[in-house]
């Protein structure tokens, strides 16, 4: 496969336009980001894992700058068939793909839709259901934190609007670090500027999500990443990914939440870097026992 150019471009398909963003160098590895309805350009560099593979960013269908109508297909399997039209338009013979959250959701659906594809699959932060979460549970551990009768009630609410969107999930953002620091307010200030598609939301908000019964049939080597204080895709949902995928290994990070390219760069580089390079080197029989589960 050519170098693919690093750039921002667009693609144009029977559904709407799709734009997505190259960047790096090494193996072709597709991201998709959390939503639905978020900007994919919170991604940047994702904690520079860009000098070890050519993040192929998709902004996903009606989201970021790829253009769609609200009354588009917003399901799992649309959202898969753009990943596959981008592949096949980019000419990627088994390309890596990267879901993180919502968009780890759309990387599950895909590598079970489409399961000679992928070279890797890298899902981060991300489950395939939510039959028992509670989330009032979950965020237990921040109960103590002046800010958390507010945050909880902003997560209660169904915004009508973007701004109203926006705005709650500025309030909860807490929720998704295991520090309220520096970290958080960064990501705060990059994702300020961008827009937030409520369309794919409601249709997301109106489906039953169970994944579980397609999860046999992947067969590209996975590596799931979690973080251990993450509150809305927890450990237990990545431990249920990784025992539900034939080829899959857990990471946990420590002391990290649903970001852990930011809360936990070096050992998020490192791990990607490690399971890039296995993969990339045994193909699609997968890495054996080159990763430990780590508790």
């Amino acid at each position: 496969m050519a170098k693919l150019a690093s750039g921002e471009f667009e693609l144009g398909t029977t559904e709407g336009r799709i734009h997505y963003t190259v960047v790096g160098k090494g193996p072709a590895c597709i991201t998709l980001s959390g939503g639905p309805g978020l900007d994919s350009r919170y991604f940047g560099n994702l904690g520079g894992i860009s000098d070890t593979v050519t993040l192929i960013h998709l902004h996903p269908r009606g989201s970021g700058l790829s253009q769609h109508p609200d009354e588009s297909d917003w399901s799992l399997p649309a959202f898969a068939r753009d990943v596959e039209t981008l592949r096949r338009h980019l000419g990627l013979d088994l390309p890596f793909l990267l879901g993180h959250s919502h968009g780890g959701m759309i990387a599950q659906q895909y590598a079970s839709d489409y399961p000679d594809a992928l070279g890797g699959l890298l899902l981060i932060d991300t489950s395939a259901n939510f039959a028992g979460w509670n989330p009032e549970e979950t965020t237990q551990r921040y109960a103590n934190e002046p800010w958390y009768p507010e945050a909880l009630a902003a997560m209660s609410r169904e915004a009508t609007t973007e701004e109203g969107a926006k705005s709650d999930l500025d309030t909860i953002m807490p929720f998704y670090f295991a520090h309220a620091g520096s970290q958080m307010e960064a990501l705060r200030k990059q994702i300020a500027p961008y827009r937030m598609n409520l369309a794919p939301g409601k249709q997301f908000d109106v489906q039953t999500l169970d994944l579980r019964p397609q999860l046999g049939g992947i067969r590209a080597p996975t590596l799931v990443v979690v973080g251990e204080q993450d509150w809305i895709c927890t450990r237990p949902m990545a431990e249920v990914l990784t025992t539900s995928i034939p080829n899959a290994q857990l990471i946990v990070f420590q002391d990290c939440g649903h970001f852990p390219w930011l809360e936990a760069q070096e050992a998020f580089h490192a791990a990607i870097q490690k399971f890039i390079q296995a993969t990339s080197r045994r193909g699609k029989r997968g890495f054996g026992g080159m990763f430990r589960r780590r508790a």
